[in-house]
Order: structure tokens, then sequence, then C-alpha cells
């Protein structure tokens, strides 16, 4: 079992503590959710990553009053990012197996808060009815065009996504090439 929770603790992006973004509000309810056990607090959020939201989770021992105050804050606080900032310098510690296994625990605790995913679908082009399309060749996009992909058909960006300055290429059908997508 241990070993599962800690092959699990490697797909967060947390062994050192460190974040993509700081929580923030995320459509009607808020992407910060705070949980406390047997003197442990963590804090649950996700980042917009363009293509899908990445789960970021911040854990630390406290005493009680510690935790119950911070808890207090991160729930209340009007600006997340200060109250985030503030709990991660009082938590300058390298984490334990008891940490990541709360890290962990926690994470699965909210999962069910995590924002849905953008739907991207293959971008116009001009009134042509088909973008080109790219192959992909040992997980690098090629440049040279590899056919075509019909204009609003699905992408598929959890599955074979590149971010290219401000282009968004994903797969758009089961093989591997991908077309410019955008967000719907």
């Amino acid at each position: 079992m241990k070993r599962l929770i800690l092959t699990l603790s490697l797909v967060l992006p947390l062994a050192a503590q460190a974040f993509d973004c700081w929580p923030r509000p995320v459509g009607a309810g808020t992407a910060l959710h705070v949980s406390q056990r047997d003197g442990m607090l963590g804090a649950v959020w996700w980042c917009d990553k363009t293509t899908h939201w990445a789960p970021q989770v911040l854990v630390g021992t406290m005493t009680p009053a510690e935790a119950y105050q911070a808890a207090a804050q991160l729930s209340a606080a009007p600006d997340f990012d200060q109250a985030a900032r503030a709990m991660l310098k009082a938590n300058q510690q390298p984490l334990t197996e008891a940490l990541d296994v709360f890290r962990v625990s926690i994470y699965w605790d909210h999962v069910q808060h995590k924002p849905t995913d953008p739907v991207f679908a293959v971008a116009t082009n001009s009134t042509r009815p088909t973008r080109p399309a790219y192959a992909v060749v040992d997980g690098a996009r090629t440049t040279r065009q590899d056919g075509t992909a019909a204009v609003n058909a699905p992408c598929q960006c959890s599955r074979l996504s590149f971010i290219e300055g401000r282009s968004v290429y994903c797969a758009f059908d089961t093989t591997p090439r991908v077309a410019i997508c955008s967000r719907r």
C-alpha cells in the first residue's frame, strides 16, 4: 500500500513544494480547498495550463492552533496569493513520508472540485473548411504538412498537445497528427 501511495505521489507536481500558480477563484466557486488532519494542514487548487487544469497541493505540519489560524486565513482570505505564500513560508521543511501520504490523500479528497478541462476544436482557417495537419515523430511536431484537419473538429488535447508560442497544436483524430486548435 505504501508503494502505491508513494507512486501516486509522483503524479502530483510537488516533491519540493513548488507551484505553477497560486490559488484564484474559478467560476462561481473557489479553486482553493483546505484540509486539516493530525496536525497537518493542506490546501488543494488547480492551475490553468492552457489545455488542462494541473493540481497543486501545499502541505505542512503545524500546531493545532497554527493550523486552525492558517485554515481560517486561507478559507476567508480576500487575497489567496498572500495567504498561500504565508502558509508556504511557515512550512519551509522537507516532505516527510507522513506529509507525502497526506498530500496524496487530500488531493483525492478534493479531486471532485477540479474544474472541467477546456474544450478545443480545430481553429478556423479563413474561409477554408480545413487546416493543415502535422505528423508527430519521436515526440516532436514536424514542420511539413501531413494532410488536413476539418475546421471545428474536436481536438483531443489531453491525448497529444504542443504549445508553441501562442499556438496550441492538439490531436484531432486517432493518428499521431496535430493541427492548430482553439479554446471554445
